[in-house]
């Protein structure tokens, strides 16, 4: 879930006129904030074809969303370990994160 600076900005004054930044004063408001209001906000879809993928087989097999960010996240540190430790910049054809994401066949 995204929520935009201007918009948390523009509800903060439903918790009071302290204007002061604090880390958990901030961590609760926010928090408060996604539960009164989160249905209002949009929700992030993911732009690769492949996490989409993923996302879509793993809810027919009766799995739910962390199973789906467990698995992806799984196979982005691969490549973040590959890129590290051959000291290599990420190249999307050379680091595949996708060859090791199941798939429905």
């Amino acid at each position: 879930m995204f929520v935009g600076w201007d918009a948390f900005h523009a509800a903060r004054p439903r918790w009071g006129a302290s204007k002061s930044k604090s880390d958990p004063g901030d961590s609760y408001k926010l928090a408060d904030y996604l539960r009164t209001d989160g249905h209002r906000l949009a929700r992030l879809q993911p732009l690769d074809e492949a996490t989409r993928n993923l996302q879509l087989l793993t809810r027919s097999r009766g799995q739910r969303h962390p199973t789906a960010a467990r698995i992806l996240a799984r196979s982005w540190l691969r490549v973040v370990w590959a890129c590290w430790h051959t000291n290599t910049a990420y190249q999307p054809k050379l680091h595949t994160s996708t060859t090791r994401i199941p798939t429905a066949a």
